[in-house]
């Protein structure tokens, strides 16, 4: 009797054990394809004493796109790593949806991913995945809810329209706290111990004024809010709610700069902290072995067309200034202008535009391969053309450049045209002294307005607000069913016979301030 009553209190013993172990979160944010982290976050995961604390790895979006093996598997290559580490939930980032709504939904249903999302819906208002995904660690429930920034419905608006030109999606740009709090309450109600927000928000306002900051203040029920989309590095801390309860806040930068690591202590107590992932071996981070391998495996394949080679260069092909500056977003590059050159001649056009967010990686002096390029202008778009008046060309210039002085994906760079931008606090920017190539002569003359110009820009842009708005006005569009990214092998490999020309070492003057 008495072995028998030992052997109850035992068995009670290692239960209570049990259910007051830690839960350890792992996550990351803006991954963008950088795809070696996977090992080290599994590592992580696997490192974790089953008899210590409870594990899981969580995402807040931005991961099947920003790379070269992102860009030449549509994604798959991402989602089958993804489903190797074993993820317990994901949020949508905005490029998730850099190709189109239906596929975004097709290539997560075909990998059985773990998708939440709280605030994109369809046409009738139902929620496309389901708002919050319950996992049970020992006795308690950790819901994790998605929330996507709305700013993605117009990113790319082509994406979620019908062949009518009519949204048939939605991300609830009005009511979105309403809807994550609804999500919350409902995670709640479903006997949620704790509640964890996979924000693809950021630091900064959105076009509506809200932040992941804006959510937490705005909201009641949450306890921590792992944070994405401004790739920034947010040390833990502590936001207050409606309520005036504290929210952890964190988030890790991109590309796996940092691992994040959330616990639930058994008390209750909620901290986080950030593991540098860069030099993984230097801060003693070891690689899962069965991750590894599928990451190696994946990156051998795709390496036997990324190698090959396409030219060479002198020089760097930087996105960036001397400072760390994303450059291509806020003032004329050189790689912005070899990638707004190759459009040009792609189209045979007078004036091209690409917008600095599409040139993603510098490419370094020495030899240029295919896959430099690719990482270079890694998205799914094609170069496309159509005539616009010079005015025409002016507008569409002036709103590319409207969020300046601030780094912005919308800033553009341009080739067969010059001008002068004028900032402008009270009259909003403005360019001046605008001029074209004329092609027969190799000089440039005064734009204009009510001339036609053959323009060539990519279909990211042709779905843009920006373009939108001159639709209707829009004559002889043409698709010409070329990568950007191949217009830009084409440049170098074809045009400049395999030597990117000493004009590109420097920026020309195309964009004065």
């Amino acid at each position: 009797m008495r072995s028998l009553f030992f052997s109850i209190s035992l068995l009670l013993s290692c239960l209570t054990g049990w259910a007051q172990k830690s839960i350890v979160v792992f996550f990351d944010n803006d991954v963008h394809c950088q795809i070696e982290g996977y090992k080290y976050i599994a590592g992580l995961k696997h490192s974790v004493a089953a008899d210590t604390a409870h594990v899981a790895v969580v995402s807040s979006g931005d991961y099947i796109q920003g790379g070269t093996i992102g860009a030449i598997s549509r994604g798959e290559a991402i989602m089958s790593i993804i489903g190797a580490v074993g993820y317990d939930a994901v949020a949508l980032g905005n490029h998730e949806f850099d190709y189109d709504a239906l596929y975004t939904q097709q290539l997560m249903e075909s990998y059985h991913a773990p998708v939440v999302c709280c605030n994109f819906v369809d046409s009738e208002g139902k929620p496309v995945f389901r708002s919050y995904r319950i996992c049970r660690y020992g006795d308690k429930r950790v819901a994790y809810v998605g929330v996507t920034t709305p700013n993605t419905l117009y990113s790319k608006p082509a994406a979620f329209k019908d062949t009518n030109d009519r949204f048939v999606y939605d991300f609830c740009r009005h009511t979105l706290v309403e809807r994550v709090q609804q999500a919350v309450d409902e995670a709640r109600a479903d006997s949620a111990d704790y509640v964890v927000v996979l924000s693809h928000m950021g630091e900064s306002r959105d076009s509506l004024g809200i932040s992941s900051h804006d959510i937490i203040a705005q909201t009641r029920g949450i306890d921590a809010l792992l944070d994405a989309h401004t790739h920034s590095v947010v040390s833990p801390c502590y936001k207050l709610n409606t309520d005036g309860s504290p929210v952890l806040l964190v988030q890790t930068g991109s590309q796996f700069a940092n691992i994040g690591k959330l616990r639930f202590a058994p008390d209750g107590r909620v901290t986080a902290e950030l593991i540098p992932c860069l030099s993984a071996s230097d801060h003693g981070l070891q690689p899962d072995v069965r991750v590894a391998s599928v990451v190696d495996s994946i990156t051998h394949y795709y390496n036997r067309i990324t190698e090959l080679p396409v030219g060479h260069s002198a020089f760097d092909l930087n996105i960036e200034d001397s400072e760390g500056r994303l450059e291509v977003r806020c003032r004329e590059n050189v790689a912005g202008n070899l990638v707004a050159d190759a459009i040009r001649v792609c189209a045979d056009a007078d004036v091209a535009m690409v917008n600095g967010g599409a040139v993603r990686n510098s490419c370094w002096a020495g030899q240029l391969k295919r896959g430099d390029i690719i990482a270079m202008c890694p998205y799914d778009n094609d170069v496309c053309s159509m005539s616009l008046t010079g005015s025409q060309i002016v507008w569409l210039l002036t709103s590319a450049l409207r969020h300046l002085p601030q780094l912005s994906g919308t800033f553009p760079q341009v080739s067969g045209i010059r001008f002068k931008v004028n900032i402008d606090k009270s009259l909003g920017n403005y360019i001046t002294d605008v001029k074209v190539l004329d092609r027969k002569s190799g000089k440039y003359r005064k734009l204009k307005p009510r001339r036609t110009y053959r323009f060539a820009t990519t279909s990211y842009f042709l779905g843009s607000d920006d373009y939108q708005h001159i639709r209707p006005a829009c004559s002889d569009l043409k698709n010409h069913h070329v990568l950007y990214s191949n217009a830009v092998i084409d440049l170098v490999s074809e045009v400049y016979q395999g030597e990117v020309p000493n004009t590109y070492s420097r920026v020309e003057g195309r964009i004065v301030f």
